[in-house]
């Protein structure tokens, strides 16, 4: 006879949940429970989980949390999920692996909670409620987000969030979405110390354009360590973020291939393998080095969101 694990492989929960109908141990309740789940009845799932909980944290603790996030992030009840965090948090020792996983779990209920109330249907009329409210820097570049591939309706909002003396990166990104917009009016901009009085439509799309491939070219051919060109990329947006409306890409290519190459080698531990790329381009370490260091402090010194 199959085993109950074999049955949900097999995905035949409603034969599991049949077998497992009267059943009280715990390892047969953890498989109902994956029935559940697995047949999207999240409440039934959730029921049984409340009801023997003191059952199944003696059976397996991290397990139990698990299918409890599971389905509490399933029903969208993350008041709930935190209330669960702080039961678990409150109950006696097991082990050193489990309270590593009661650690994290907060921050794992709340991205739960911003990825759901990202994905969730808005009117026009609550966007620009959001848009224009005193909410915190990540929701509000959450609804940023939303809107990305068609800001147009919302434009006097955008424009009013990228001249405020909110955090810069979250004006730096409503500036992006102006310029995406190609909104020919003409703002204040306030970064780094400096003020810029720009139209978004006359400004420099920071990854497109001839220069930026050229620039993907080089970074791509750059090195054999496929981990520090990717590396190098992140830092590169990052950087592009520190000086936008400024061009990153105003720059010698080269060198500034090279030194996110180092930077990004510093950041792994690891050898870049550009050796034949510094050569090519007469590039010395040092030199590099030094730009890398001036990319190192403009994103160090990019504010973080507040939430």
């Amino acid at each position: 006879m199959e085993s109950l694990k074999e049955l949900i492989e097999k995905k035949e929960y409603q034969r599991v949940l049949e077998l497992t109908k009267e059943s009280k141990d715990a390892e047969a309740l953890f498989c109902r429970v994956s029935a559940y789940l697995g047949l999207g009845k999240y409440q039934d799932a959730r029921t049984l989980l409340v009801k023997e909980r003191d059952a199944l944290w003696a059976k397996n603790p991290i397990l139990t949390m698990k299918a409890t996030f599971e389905t509490r992030f399933g029903l969208e009840e993350f008041d709930e999920a935190y209330q669960d965090e702080e039961d678990f948090a409150n109950r006696p020792y097991v082990s050193q692996e489990v309270e590593e996983v009661l650690r994290g779990l907060k921050e794992y209920i709340r991205k739960a909670e911003r990825a759901s109330y990202s994905k969730r249907p808005k009117s026009e009329e609550k966007i620009r409620e959001e848009l224009t409210s005193d909410v915190d820097d990540f929701t509000l570049l959450q609804t940023l987000g939303q809107i990305q591939k068609d800001p147009t309706p919302y434009l006097k909002e955008i424009r009013e969030i990228a001249t405020s003396g909110r955090n810069s990166l979250l004006r730096t990104f409503s500036l992006l979405l102006l310029v995406g917009a190609n909104d020919k009016s003409l703002l204040c901009f306030s970064k780094n110390g400096k003020d810029y009085e720009v139209s978004p439509a006359a400004l420099t799309r920071p990854y497109s354009g001839p220069r930026f491939q050229e620039f993907i070219a080089l970074l791509e051919g750059a090195s054999r360590n496929t981990s520090i060109v990717q590396s190098a990329h992140a830092l590169f947006d990052n950087y592009v973020l520190s000086l936008y409306p400024e061009d990153a890409l105003d720059k010698d290519l080269s060198l500034l291939v090279a030194a996110l190459l180092i930077l990004a080698g510093r950041y792994l531990h690891s050898d870049p393998e550009a050796h034949d790329f510094f050569h090519k381009h007469e590039i010395s370490e040092e030199e590099a080095g030094e730009f890398a260091n001036q990319i190192e402090s403009a994103i160090e010194a990019m504010p973080s969101f507040s939430a």
